[in-house]
């Protein structure tokens, strides 16, 4: 049964076709506005590059003593024990693995998905950075987009560990230039204005360096050290002074429904007003078909839940992606397995994530709506499997979504 909640998508769907149908794009993507892009995790690893054993699971396990997730048990099912309440349909796998991006970004593409959001923790974190040009790319194969989502928290210890508020302003500038000009020139880089395109994920608290989030004030001298220009898009709207020098904001979707219909009105009331007062050029919203980070504990905190019920999380949040006329709708997530928000095909879900995505995208902008080739980046993954890749995909999973139900 459908929530009780869950609003109509015509109304909306018709209006906001019109809208966005009158206004070129101002971004180096094909077709005119709204776009949609997904967030994407780069950090799973089985063994280093180069390698065949010394197996640590990098992201696929969770040492808690107290709610360990072991990949190395295997379950009745005969699937690992990874630190997630949901599988992938190709099993575990390796982020740097070419044929496990090109899988991901052919189907992505096939549903209309322009473009990916890779998260980043640093030029010297093998778990983010080591990927980019990789896929950089492979998307630019495919004619596919990647970009940048910036951890704030990395001006802070353990990934930082700044002395004064002056080698935080000096590190995120660095940062940034390093983002510039390792890949902000790449052709496959996603770009607003011919300016390269970086989300940020928030910091939180305060330490005996004041807050640890950067003030507006901070981001005017950041900006001013920059080798060039970007289109920075902060998490939230919780800080309105820092837009001016921060010209974009996105929306993060949170598991916790009593306050969805606020958060989602809030959102886009803010977005417009920042925009009559030109201090916001543009804005995210989202799109989200559940949570569930138990595989993790909620990183050793207690795990937050919202359940998928179906489609009808991901229906709700399609229903209101589209208030305020967005240039981006994000997807939460492609394959942050983790956090349970995952709609890479997976073995619980078979394609309907990615389904329910294409059909929704296609009365948004008039898209042709094709689910067959929402299948083919799997199928032409079979082709290329590495042997512990196709150890980790059985037949009797091979032949269920290449089958006449293709599920």
């Amino acid at each position: 049964m459908k929530l009780q909640w869950l609003i109509s998508l015509s109304a909306v769907l018709l209006m906001n076709v019109a809208t966005f149908a009158a206004e070129q794009s101002k971004w180096n993507l094909e077709g005119k506005g709204p776009h949609l892009i997904a967030h994407y995790m780069p950090w799973f690893e089985v063994y280093p590059q180069g390698q065949q054993a010394n197996k640590h699971w990098r992201h696929w396990r969770w040492d808690d003593q107290a709610h360990r997730r072991d990949p190395n048990t295997r379950l009745d099912s005969g699937q690992r024990q990874i630190s997630s309440v949901h599988y992938p349909l190709v099993g575990p796998y390796n982020s740097w693995d070419r044929s496990i991006a090109r899988y991901h970004l052919k189907t992505a593409k096939a549903a209309g998905v322009q473009a990916f959001v890779v998260i980043w923790y640093g030029k010297d974190t093998p778990d983010s950075d080591a990927q980019i040009p990789m896929l950089l790319d492979e998307a630019q194969k495919l004619g596919m987009k990647i970009a940048i989502c910036y951890e704030e928290k990395i001006n802070w210890p353990h990934y930082r560990k700044p002395k004064s508020r002056e080698d935080i302003i000096k590190t995120a500038a660095e940062d940034l230039n390093y983002l510039i000009n390792s890949y902000g020139t790449h052709d496959a880089y996603l770009k607003r204005e011919g300016k390269p395109f970086i989300m940020q994920f928030n910091f939180w608290g305060e330490d005996d360096l004041g807050p640890r989030q950067i003030l507006a004030d901070e981001w005017k001298q950041i900006f001013s050290k920059l080798d060039g220009e970007v289109y920075y898009c902060r998490q939230n709207m919780d800080r309105a002074d820092v837009h001016g020098p921060i010209q974009s904001a996105f929306m993060w979707f949170k598991p916790n429904h009593e306050h969805w219909d606020q958060d989602f009105k809030y959102f886009s009331q803010t977005a417009d007003w920042l925009k009559k007062e030109k201090r916001l050029d543009f804005f995210m919203t989202v799109v989200c078909p559940g949570f569930d980070s138990t595989g993790v504990w909620g990183w050793g905190g207690g795990p937050r839940v919202l359940d998928r019920n179906g489609t009808d999380i991901l229906e709700y949040t399609m229903s209101r992606a589209l208030e305020g006329e967005p240039e981006l709708v994000q997807i939460m997530t492609w394959n942050d397995w983790e956090e349970g928000t995952a709609v890479e095909p997976s073995r619980d879900f078979g394609f309907t994530y990615v389904d329910t995505i294409e059909k929704w995208w296609g009365d948004v902008t008039g898209r042709e709506v094709n689910l067959e080739d929402n299948r083919q980046g799997f199928e032409g993954l079979l082709g290329e499997l590495s042997e512990f890749q196709s150890d980790e995909l059985p037949e009797s999973v091979r032949a269920k979504y290449l089958g006449p139900d293709k599920n």
